[in-house]
């Protein structure tokens, strides 16, 4: 659970999606992409000292089916699904 929302769009999509979250507080945090296996995607990247943060991820070079976004903060974790169609 968390004390913020992750917005998350298109969804589903082909390629791009967006995510957008407002901490509130200046938060660090740490972001991966996982197949549903829990295979990680991408190199978890950390994120420090903000209070907003908004990426584009390009997912075209994977295959269809569903992912999943991870953020993790000291504030909580958010694990949010992705499809690509």
């Amino acid at each position: 659970s968390s004390s913020f929302d992750v917005n998350l769009y298109p969804n589903p999509t082909r390629d791009l999606f967006t995510v957008e979250v407002m901490f509130g507080t200046s938060v660090s945090a740490t972001i991966s992409l996982k197949d549903v296996t829990g295979r990680e995607l991408m190199r978890p990247e950390q994120i420090s000292n903000v209070s907003t943060f908004r990426r584009t991820f390009d997912i075209g070079h994977l295959g269809l089916g569903v992912y999943y976004f991870q953020l993790v903060t000291d504030k909580g974790t958010v694990v949010k699904p992705v499809v690509k169609d």
